[in-house]
């Protein structure tokens, strides 16, 4: 019977079934020609979306894969074939019809036709799936030689070329670059730097401007910029240790250090070089040979000449334009410009200064030229910067071009220079400051077009050192100046002689020692002394000299009790400036009646003079940041009736209200009425009110800060410094609201650029019931803290309503607990439209951010920030009227940033499903029907083309992102994205979302505790091993992941996380391992020259992984030739190297790690071996090597007892002693260490290499202290001493007499986890001649020390002290220890359980002053006993405190009982990681 059946089945498939195959294409055409047409529309969406992001990245400047152009030809060609089939006539007969049937052989061949195109459509389609569609163009370090005006000249094509030659020296570390002032050395870095990045020489390239002055933190500033980077160390030591880090990661790296003058300490900087980092290069530029062959120590130096006469006339060509060209003028040019002496800034200058003038003007010139000395290149230099500056159009600008000049800097700041340009009498043509400040920028602007300035930023001014030069020797001729350079220590000035014809002295920020006790100038008019040192006093008979004087500017003065008495004398006084002085009567100012501009900013002064009151053509009041400024006498305001300025921000005046019974003599605001002329404002009140009514004077402001509640903290640093119109505005109306009635108050809000409301009362409709226009003219709108508030815009009763906010760029919506909705009922058109930052946060009851139609009125929008929305579902929505629009996309065409943090109800970023996807059920996170799909917080709806940072933190979506959106979506820029706290996720990507990851730079995921994988297959793609996954990823941070067991895929293509630098794995308890084999297996075992896929990783930390049994494989152990840092705590790692199936059979492998600099295992308890079984380890660089508490590893290899064979033993040591001694200038070792070293290791012999030593792991309560093995290290400068049991680390017993006086230089010492410690040192040891010279001094959880150190100790060189958790200490200095602390500059106290006081009298009735007269940083936290700084009498004084941060000291009501004197102190921070958290109310007592 089988048989029979199986015949007659082979029969039918010959016969049967190829006829029922046939007739299905008759049966099937319908359907097949349905289905063609919707794979064609599919093909052609498919075709549109791949054509934008083509598009998109042409506008980007991006490159088009070959591979996409062909898809892109095969899709036209398909798309032509498929229109053509659909419109064939045949349809008509193939289709049933009333009256008709169909004719079966053309619907047969047309079913098969379509079926068949289906299917080539279907092809394409899948071909189109790509995962890159472009590349990027490398980014260029500068402007483009075009952009520049770079002129490619022979002369200095062929020096790049040799510089680049000399670049790819592998011997050559330091490159020089000499030649005069104005030979072009700047400009060919600048092309040096653009051609080695161009020609992809470097990774990476950095360029600093030294100047003879150098600021090592604006050049660290500059280099760190170049790099992407952000200090986040805030001292010179450690933001130089963080950039040479930054640095040290790159392969290959270009610095470029230009106009250098003296030594500069690449160390110091943070710039590693030579040995250090092989890959860095250093390009210096300086006029001076010697310094770059003596002081900054190059290996090779090329002299930059002036140009030839050919390159010469080809620059000046190009600079003049078609205008010598000229028949009458091209023989007269070619001599001026042979008259440039090939100086290229000459020419420049020169060319620029003739480009439109007629001939008779080229004639001028040239005979102007020719009357000069030819002797010699300066001379030429001198009369061709001197023929641009005769050419300037009118005096006007000559005059402040020298001006501008005589200050010998190279960066000034527009604001304060137009204040002595005013005082000066400079100006011409302006009767006010307004029209005197804007004929001033426009000045400048015309320097800066005549290149005799440099382009930068309004508030600044640059100007080339040779223009400086020559213009102050032009303007010694008729404004002879004195000036000494930044910076410089100055003990004494020069000869009276020298002085005695200056019109000028300017001493900018200088360490005066002494001034002297009369200058005697009488041709003087501008005084310029800035002391950065202590404060200094001014001798009374000082100005008594100076009749001419016009301009006064002094910083850092001590003119108490009052200035001096010779100040009365000058009659022509214009402009004086006391800035950071400490000032008590200033009542003589009120003598000088010239006297037109006041400035006492950031002094130390209580109250203004009634007197002053008489300075009557007063136009400038600057009181700035005088935050104890607390009394001003009445009607001193209503005096001054010629003021314009008057800025008094942070000031805390107790101000009187006009007619109140309780008035105290002091100054009302009512006075403000009588200033008709003011124009500019800033102030604050804190009690509204004392804010007058309809005071009118408001809306004759120009430019104003004005903060009104007692909330708000100044912002800004200095005031008058604006150089266009800027009004701000700052109300909290909890406490006034009726001031939203007041007229003159109206007029604020009304012309408000930038706008806080704090606590505003009545308002529920904000927008039209505060401003029926719309608030046109606001650009900057922060709203916060206010319970009535339910709508920001609410159209719904305006018949026609203004635009809302058309010109606003930022809203801040803050704690606004009732907000309902942002904009309730019809937007109306033009609205918001110029916003770009947009940031919610605490607003409890709205449940959206915006509706869909306003979307596209947001064409500007950078940044979204959504912040503890305890409603918000989704972020758009839509209303009624547009449910039923079918959504094809929603776009954000230029969203940069978008973070979402602490929404526990937020389901999806829109809700709304594509048009095409309607058919789909979807749900929310709570869902138990089968048929539902979870959805995603971002699907495919929603375009963000341009994102670059997503942070997404607190969600509780099950699905962050639909598992296959369109590269386009949002994530083909993504460069950051961190993932905290999502708990409801089960894994981060799909593997089609991570392979369009593409930009991906740095990745953080944390705190998501169902998460079990990092990557899943989706359906369509299967997996990921034929896609690269984040090629560009550089940083990866996985922390607290308890669930985690694995974060790489079981198959990962070549080249995928082949830029990864750092990697860094916290808390995850079930990850068995971080570089599985399996990873490999595939690529290693495919194609042999397939790129390593972690070949650039320099940084590895691993800590509180339980699970983890070893780190590496070791096939993956032997390519990290990148590898800088090891770091691996708290870990179940038995071996940090395994032997894998993809490693090769050699027994003894040799494990190189040639740039490992830094290795620490910490608390590795299972910890044995580096690798298990004989091998070589070999890291020729490492320098650092911290092992602590991995008792079951040894660490160095012991030696017999004759010192020539190593001993044999059973477990491999980690590293040889011998080796680490003699590389390494910081070594680690514990109790076993010591000991081994002590029998006689190496030989007993002196180390000399070792500066910084730790002895740690002394647990044995008889151990004493290794007094005699220390003294083998010569050259010791640091110690550390920790978690051990000694109860005394120096003593002078142990050391043996003498040995402190003449060996021991320690100049930091640190004591860390020591409980058992009593004595640092004993009263009268020999110890203290090492604490003399100490410098720094750290003091860490040393639970039973009762005392730092004893009275008699005394520290002269003492720089720094911290003191954490040390709970036996009651106090931290005697007050006679504090009188030695001289150079301390920063004090910081931590968790001191019983401290009452940081100093301790030693004597009650002492009421002496304590002076720390360096003392910069003060911080006081976590001290739960602290009643004040000293509870004694005495007074103290702090002169150059700036920083001070207290924090969780709830007994301290005062900061001390006596005087305080606390000069340049203006904010208390209570955090010191958000510098915003600060308080100040005038005074530190006050404050605290």
């Amino acid at each position: 019977m089988d048989v029979v059946i199986s015949v007659v089945a082979k029969i039918a498939e010959f016969t049967i079934a190829p006829i029922g195959h046939q007739f299905g294409y008759i049966l099937n055409y319908k359907g097949n020609l349905k289905r063609m047409k919707n794979d064609f529309q599919k093909l052609e969406g498919m075709k549109d979306i791949v054509q934008h992001k083509v598009d998109e990245a042409r506008r980007n400047g991006e490159e088009i894969e070959i591979i996409v152009q062909n898809w892109l030809n095969e899709v036209d060609n398909t798309v032509a074939e498929a229109k053509k089939l659909i419109d064939t006539k045949g349809h008509a007969k193939a289709q049933f019809s009333m009256g008709h049937f169909p004719n079966l052989f053309t619907r047969h061949q047309l079913s098969r036709k379509t079926k068949k195109m289906s299917q080539e459509i279907s092809q394409v389609l899948e071909e189109g799936e790509f995962d890159t569609i472009s590349y990027r163009v490398p980014a260029q370090v500068t402007v483009t030689p075009f952009g520049r005006g770079y002129e490619a000249l022979d002369s200095r094509t062929s020096m790049l070329t040799a510089i680049m030659m000399e670049l790819k020296n592998p011997n050559s570390s330091i490159i020089g670059v000499y030649g005069m002032g104005g030979v072009g050395k700047t400009k060919l870095v600048e092309q040096l730097a653009w051609q080695a990045k161009n020609d992809k020489l470097f990774s990476v390239v950095a360029i600093a401007t030294i100047t003879d002055s150098p600021d090592l933190e604006k050049i660290q500033d500059k280099i760190a910029d170049d790099l992407d980077m952000k200090f986040i160390m805030q001292t010179k030591e450690g933001r130089a240790m963080q950039l040479r880090q930054r640095i040290s990661n790159e392969k290959s790296i270009l610095v470029i250090l230009d106009d250098i003058w003296g030594k500069l300490d690449l160390t110091e900087v943070g710039i590693p070089f030579g040995d250090d980092h092989k890959g860095c290069k250093v390009v210096v530029t300086s006029r001076n040979l010697n310094v770059l062959n003596r002081e900054m120590g190059t290996e090779k130096e090329f002299r930059l000449e002036v140009l030839l006469e050919e390159d010469s006339w080809k620059l000046f060509e190009k600079m003049a334009g078609d205008v010598v060209l000229d028949f009458n003028i091209k023989p007269i040019a070619i001599e001026v410009a042979k008259r440039c002496a090939g100086l290229p800034l000459l020419i420049v200058i020169v060319a620029k200064t003739l480009r439109k003038k007629h001939v008779i003007d080229w004639k001028d010139a040239l005979n102007e030229l020719k009357r000069f000395d030819q002797e010699g290149l300066p001379n030429k230099v001198y009369s061709t910067l001197e023929l641009s500056y005769n050419f300037l159009e009118s005096e006007e600008l000559k005059l402040l071009f020298l001006f501008i000049a005589s200050f010998g800097l190279d960066l000034l700041y527009t604001g304060p220079l137009f204040i002595r340009y005013w005082g000066s009498g400079l100006y011409r043509h302006s009767r006010t400051l307004t029209d005197a400040r804007t004929r001033y920028y426009k000045l400048i602007n015309d320097l800066k077009a005549s290149s005799l300035l440099l382009e930068s930023e309004a508030k600044l001014i640059r100007i080339h050192d040779v223009v400086r030069d020559v213009a102050k020797s032009i303007s010694s001729r008729t404004r002879p100046t004195y000036g000494v350079p930044r910076f410089t220590l100055i003990q004494q000035f020069p000869e009276m002689d020298q002085l005695r014809k200056c019109h000028q002295i300017i001493v900018p920020w200088n360490y005066i020692y002494k001034l002297p006790d009369k200058l005697d100038c009488p041709e003087l008019k501008l005084l310029l002394l800035c002391n950065a040192g202590n404060y200094l006093k001014v001798p009374d008979d000082f100005f008594s000299e100076m009749g001419e004087l016009k301009v006064i500017s002094l910083y850092g003065m001590m003119l108490t009790p009052s200035p001096p008495p010779s100040l009365c004398l000058l009659t022509k006084i214009q402009s004086l400036e006391m800035i950071g002085c400490v000032l008590e009567d200033i009542s003589i100012v009120a003598k000088l009646k010239s006297l037109e501009i006041l400035r006492l900013e950031i002094s130390d002064i209580k109250e203004l003079p009634k007197e002053i009151g008489q300075l009557t053509n007063l136009r400038m009041l600057n009181l700035t940041n005088c935050s104890g400024l607390r009394f001003i006498p009445e009607n001193l305001f209503s005096s001054l009736t010629c003021l314009e300025e008057l800025y008094m921000g942070n000031c805390f005046i107790n101000w009187d209200v006009k007619g109140s019974k309780d008035q105290r003599n002091n100054a009302s605001l009512d006075e403000l009425r009588n200033l008709s002329h003011l124009t500019a404002l800033d102030i604050m009140v804190q009690d509204a009110s004392v804010l007058p009514r309809d005071l009118l004077v408001f809306a004759k402001l120009e430019r104003y800060n004005i903060y009104v509640g007692d909330m708000w903290k100044w912002s800004l640093e200095s005031s008058g410094n604006a150089s266009e119109t800027s009004r701000n505005l700052k109300l909290s109306g909890n406490k006034s609201p009726s001031i939203l009635l007041d007229r003159g108050f109206n007029f604020l809000l009304n012309s408000a650029e930038g706008m806080c409301l704090n606590n505003l009362q009545c308002v529920r409709n904000f927008l039209y019931e505060m401003n029926r226009e719309g608030f046109p003219q606001v650009k900057h709108l922060c709203i916060q803290d206010s319970t009535e508030i339910q709508y920001i815009v609410n159209s719904m009763r305006l018949v026609h309503p203004y635009p809302a906010l058309p010109n606003l760029e930022t809203l801040a919506l803050r704690n606004l607990f009732n907000l309902e909705e942002i904009c309730h009922g019809p937007i109306p058109i033009h609205s918001f439209t110029k916003l770009k930052s947009f940031e919610v946060k605490g607003c409890h009851k709205l449940t959206n951010l915006l509706w869909y139609s306003l979307i596209r009125d947001l064409p500007q929008l950078l940044e979204i920030k959504i912040f503890d929305c305890k409603m918000i579902t989704e972020v758009i929505v839509f209303k009624i009227s547009e449910v039923d629009i079918e959504i094809n996309k929603i776009l954000f065409p230029k969203l940069r940033s978008l973070e979402l943090d602490h929404l526990p109800s937020l389901i999806s970023f829109c809700s709304v499903p594509l048009a095409a996807d309607k058919h789909f059920k979807k749900c929310g996170e709570n869902y138990d029907d089968t048929q539902c799909i979870p959805v995603a917080l971002i699907d495919q709806k929603v375009e963000m083309p341009h994102l670059e940072l997503l942070k997404l933190s607190n969600i509780n979506c099950r699905k962050l992102w639909d598992d296959n959106l369109p590269g386009h979506s949002f994530i083909q820029n993504l460069t950051s994205l961190t993932i905290d706290k999502c708990v409801s996720i089960e894994y981060a990507f799909s593997s089609s979302v991570a392979r369009d990851l593409l930009n991906l730079k740095h990745l953080r995921i944390s705190n998501c505790q169902r998460l079990e994988e990092i990557f899943v297959s989706d359906g369509k793609l299967g997996t990921v091993s034929n896609s690269v996954v984040f090629p560009n990823l550089e940083t990866l941070e996985i922390s607290h992941m308890e669930h985690l067991k694995s974060f790489w895929h079981n198959q990962l293509a070549p080249n995928s996380f082949c830029k990864l630098k750092q990697l860094k794995i916290k808390s995850c308890n079930k990850l068995a391992n971080v570089f599985p084999s399996y990873v490999l297996k595939d690529i290693l075992s495919g194609n042999p020259n397939d790129c390593f896929m972690f070949p650039n990783l320099c940084q590895l930390e691993l800590s509180e992984c339980k699970s983890l049994k070893y780190v590496f494989p070791l096939s993956v152990a032997k390519e990290l030739q990148h590898l800088q840092v090891l770091c691996i705590i708290k870990c179940g790692v038995e071996s940090i190297v395994t032997r894998d199936e993809m490693a090769d059979a050699n027994p003894n492998p040799i494990l190189i790690f040639p740039e490992l600099k830094s290795l620490t295992f910490r608390d590795l308890t299972q910890l044995q071996n580096f690798y298990h079984g004989l091998h070589t380890l070999d890291c020729p660089v490492l320098r650092d090597v911290d092992v602590f508490h991995c008792d079951k590893l040894v660490l160095f290899e012991p030696m017999s007892l004759n010192y020539q064979d190593n001993v044999t033993v059973d477990i491999p040591p980690l590293l040889s002693i011998q080796k680490v001694v003699s590389n390494t200038s910081k070594l680690i070792l514990n109790c076993k260490d010591v000991t081994m070293l002590c029998n006689g290791q190496l030989n007993d012999v002196p180390i000399y290499t070792v500066k910084d030593l730790s002895l740690r792991c002394f647990h044995d309560v008889s151990d004493k202290f290794p007094s005699v093995f220390l003294q083998r290290f010569v050259n010791l400068e640091n110690l550390e001493v920790s978690c051990s049991s000694f109860t005394e680390v120096l003593s002078s017993e142990s050391f043996g007499i003498g040995y402190f006086e003449t060996t021991m230089k320690l100049r930091r010492l640190k004591l860390d986890r020591l409980p058992n410690l009593k004595f640092i040192c004993r009263e009268k040891s020999e110890v203290q001649l090492v604490l003399q010279n100490m410098e720094y001094l750290f003091v860490y959880l040393c639970s039973t020390l009762k005392n730092l150190f004893p009275c008699s100790v005394v520290f002269e060189n003492l720089q720094e002290l911290k003191v954490f958790n040390c709970a036996g200490l009651e106090n931290i200095l005697k007050s006679s220890t504090a009188t030695s602390l001289q150079k301390l500059r920063k004090l910081h106290i931590y968790g001191c359980e019983i401290i009452e006081e940081i100093v301790s009298s030693d004597d009650e009735n002492d009421t002496s002053e304590l002076a720390f007269m360096q003392l910069e940083h003060l911080h006081l936290s976590n001290l739960p006993r602290l009643r004040s700084f000293c509870k004694g009498r005495h007074d103290f004084k702090f002169p150059q405190l700036r920083y001070l941060v207290v924090k969780d000291c709830p007994m301290m009501e005062t900061f001390s009982h006596g005087v305080l004197n606390v000069p340049r102190l203006r904010r208390v921070h209570v955090n010191r990681q958000e510098p915003d958290e600060w308080h100040w109310n005038g005074d530190l007592n006050t404050t605290i």
